[in-house]
C-alpha cells in the first residue's frame, strides 16, 4: 500500500482515537471510553460535510499515523449568499511514525478543498507556520483573550493553582445561587432565539453563521453535555426593562470558577450592557473571573470596562478570495467560539455522552436542499 493521504471513514474511528489518546490525552495505547463514540458524533453528525471530510495520513502498511479533524459550518452574507466555512481541528500525529511532513500534507490538502473560508483556533506556533507558508493568516485580535476578574483574591489563588477544585460548600453555595439567575431577568436560551439572533447581526455585519433552529438546538444538547468537562453552562438570553431583546450570552462556568465564554451576541450599542450582565450571572454562579476570546464587536466594550488581554491560543484564518480575508481580519464577519472545535472537549474528562434517545447521526443542511455556496460577501 501506498502512504499518503485520504479522507477518514468510520472504520478508521478506532485507530484515530487511540492515536489521540496516545498523543494528546493520556499516552495509553487504549482509547477512553466513550472517545470512538463522541468522534463518531462530531465528525459524522450535523457538522459534517462530504465536500470538506476530515483526513487521515496512512503508512505503506495502511496504519493511520496523522489525522486532522475537519467540520463545515455556513454563513450568510447580507445579502443573502452563503459561504462554506472548512474549520480545522487539532492536527495530530504519531512522533513515532517517521512520516515527516505528514501534517503538512494533510494540511494541504484540507486547504486546497472547497470551502470559501478555513479557520481553527488554538493553534500552535508550529502550526501557524505550517498555515502562513500555505497562504494562512493570523487573525491578530482574535488571538488575544481577555480577563474580567470578578474575586481578586481567590482568583490570584485559581491562577497559581488552576487544577485545585473548590470545597464542597463552596460548590453547594454556587449551586443555590445559579437558580437565582432568573432575578436578573435573564431567562434560559432556546434554539428559536439563538437561531433569530444570529439571522440579526447581519444588520451590522457583512456575515454571520447560519443556525436554524434544528441546528440551534443540536448545538446547545450538545454543550449541555460538555459541561461536564468544562463547567456548567450558562447560556442566557437577556431583555432590557421594556422587555425588548439585548441578546444572548453563552459561557461555561468550571468549578475552579474560571467563566469561559463562548459567544456574545447582542444589539448594536448594547455589548457592553450584556457583558455586565453576563459578569452578574457568572459572579452569581461563583465565577472568580470571566474569561474570553477578544472580538472587533466586543472590543471598545471590554476596553470601556477595563479588562485584561494577554496573548492566547493563534486563531488562524485561510481564503483564496483577498477581499473575503480581508473582512475577516477586519472583524466584518461574525465569528465565534461556538463556530470551530474550541468547545468540543475530545482532550477533557468526563468525555461527552449521547442521549439515550439520541437519532443516529445525521447530516442536516443548514441551507436546505440544493444550496450552493458562494466566495462573495459583499
Amino acid at each position: 500500500m501506498r502512504a499518503g493521504v485520504r479522507e477518514l471513514a468510520r472504520d478508521d474511528l478506532p485507530a484515530v482515537a487511540a492515536l489521540y489518546e496516545r498523543v494528546v490525552r493520556s499516552g495509553s495505547e487504549r482509547p477512553a471510553p466513550g472517545l470512538v463514540e463522541y468522534f463518531d458524533r462530531l465528525l459524522f453528525g450535523p457538522l459534517s460535510d462530504p465536500q470538506v471530510p476530515p483526513l487521515v495520513f496512512v503508512d505503506g502498511e495502511g496504519r493511520v499515523v496523522a489525522f486532522l479533524a475537519a467540520y463545515t459550518r455556513w454563513l450568510r452574507t447580507r445579502d443573502g449568499r452563503h459561504l462554506r466555512v472548512g474549520c480545522s481541528g487539532q492536527l495530530v500525529s504519531d512522533p513515532e511514525a517517521r512520516m515527516p511532513g505528514s501534517g503538512a500534507l494533510l494540511l494541504r490538502k484540507f486547504l486546497a478543498g472547497p470551502q470559501d473560508l478555513t479557520i481553527t483556533d488554538g493553534a500552535t506556533g508550529e502550526v501557524a507556520a505550517m498555515w502562513r507558508r500555505l497562504g494562512g493568516r493570523i487573525r491578530p485580535l482574535e488571538s488575544l483573550a481577555w480577563v474580567r476578574v470578578l474575586r481578586p483574591l481567590r482568583a490570584g489563588i485559581s491562577y497559581a493553582l488552576r487544577r485545585r477544585q473548590l470545597p464542597r460548600g463552596e460548590r453547594l453555595r454556587r449551586g443555590r445561587l445559579v437558580g437565582r439567575l432568573g432575578d436578573l431577568g435573564d431567562e434560559p436560551l432556546t434554539p428559536d432565539v439563538l437561531s433569530a439572533l444570529l439571522e440579526q447581526r447581519l444588520e451590522e455585519r457583512a456575515a454571520a453563521p447560519v443556525c436554524d433552529p434544528d441546528f440551534a438546538a443540536w448545538l446547545l444538547g450538545e454543550l449541555e453535555r460538555t459541561s461536564g468537562a468544562r463547567g456548567s453552562l450558562l447560556a442566557r438570553h437577556v431583555r432590557d426593562a421594556d422587555n425588548r431583546s439585548i441578546g444572548c450570552y453563552v459561557a461555561f462556568v468550571p468549578r475552579g470558577g474560571r467563566a469561559q465564554v463562548l459567544a456574545v451576541l447582542a444589539r448594536s450599542e448594547q455589548e457592553g450592557v450584556l457583558l455586565d450582565r453576563l459578569f452578574t450571572a457568572a459572579r452569581a454562579c461563583g465565577a472568580i473571573s470571566v474569561e474570553g476570546r477578544a472580538e472587533s464587536h466586543l472590543f471598545e466594550a471590554l476596553v470601556e470596562r477595563r479588562v485584561l488581554f494577554r496573548a492566547a491560543e493563534r486563531a488562524l484564518v485561510h481564503a483564496r478570495d483577498p477581499q473575503l480575508l480581508r473582512l475577516v481580519l477586519t472583524g466584518e464577519v461574525l465569528l465565534t467560539r461556538l463556530d470551530g472545535e474550541w468547545w468540543m472537549s475530545h482532550h477533557l474528562d468526563p468525555l461527552p455522552t449521547a442521549p439515550p434517545d439520541a437519532p443516529p447521526p445525521g447530516r442536516p443542511s443548514p441551507l436546505g436542499s440544493g444550496a450552493t455556496s458562494d466566495s462573495s460577501a459583499h
